[in-house]
């Protein structure tokens, strides 16, 4: 069995860790967990381009999936 199978949520520390969970609630890493929806998602992926370290990376959607490519390897 995986552990993704296993995977509670969040909201199941909660009741546990009152404190960590409203410190986390919101916060970058909050965010960062998010899956990838149009209320989450604040970057331009209207077919935007962004130049980094003199490379090109383009920011796209298909259909309703976020997409990133870039022209040079990880």
């Amino acid at each position: 069995m995986s552990s993704l199978n296993n995977y509670l949520g969040s909201e199941q520390c909660q009741s546990c860790h009152e404190k960590q969970f409203q410190a986390w609630q919101g916060s970058h890493h909050d965010m960062a967990m998010r899956h990838a929806k149009p209320d989450a998602v604040l970057a331009d992926f209207n077919n935007a381009e962004l130049e980094f370290n003199s490379k090109q990376n383009s920011f796209f959607k298909k259909d309703e999936q976020y997409w990133g490519s870039r022209d040079f390897p990880l």
